[in-house]
């Protein structure tokens, strides 16, 4: 004997009612996913911009603090008089006339080690300054307010440097006086360009008298 059971499925409103809740779902999951991504975009590109602008400050100051440094070193203790450094007070703060003010350092060093200023065949003479948004480097012992001999060090494609100022001071610590430098930057990503990065960095220069 054939037993009739009554058999129920989704009416059509119900299918309707369920596709609607599951579109729904996955559109608030694709937006949260979406929320995600952006957020974690954001922290790439802040940390991204100031790895950079760290990275500008660590070549500066380097150099920076290399200032002064001579090989003759002995000869000057001996006879300070008769072996003046010709690296001393080359420090001069400066700009170029676009940009603002104590936006150029310049300095020099012995380079190759052999207590005379070269400037044939080897450049002793550096500095940093702000030109069109970026940081450049001295060649060919350029002044701050010449166009040509200087270079990007900046990446023009990941950053746009807002400003640059340097600062000297003298300080005395355990009765030397030394010469402090302070560098102030501000960057800004060039792929957000709501994302900024101010950064102040001081150190003294030991070899500068």
């Amino acid at each position: 004997m054939l037993i009739k059971h009554d058999q129920k499925g989704f009416t059509l409103i119900e299918l309707l009612i369920g596709m609607t809740l599951g579109m729904i779902a996955i559109s608030a999951l694709l937006s949260f996913v979406g929320f995600g991504i952006g957020v974690n975009g954001k922290t790439i590109s802040k940390s991204k911009l100031a790895e950079e602008t760290e990275l500008i400050l660590d070549v500066m100051s380097s150099e920076i603090k290399r200032s002064g440094f001579t090989a003759a070193t002995i000869a000057m203790i001996e006879d300070p008089i008769a072996n003046a450094s010709v690296f001393r007070n080359s420090i001069v703060i400066g700009e170029h006339p676009s940009e603002a003010a104590n936006s150029c350092i310049l300095f020099s060093y012995d380079y190759n080690n052999n207590g005379l200023l070269d400037n044939l065949g080897i450049n002793e003479n550096f500095g940093f300054r702000h030109k069109n948004n970026q940081i450049q480097i001295r060649q060919d012992a350029a002044l701050c307010d010449q166009d040509d001999s200087w270079e990007n060090i900046s990446n023009p494609l990941e950053i746009v440097v807002q400003s640059l100022f340097f600062t000297a001071a003298q300080v005395t610590i355990d009765g030397i006086t030394r010469t402090q430098i302070t560098i102030d930057i501000v960057t800004r990503s060039r792929a957000t360009n709501q994302m900024s990065n101010s950064v102040s960095r001081n150190f003294l220069v030991r070899n500068y008298d």
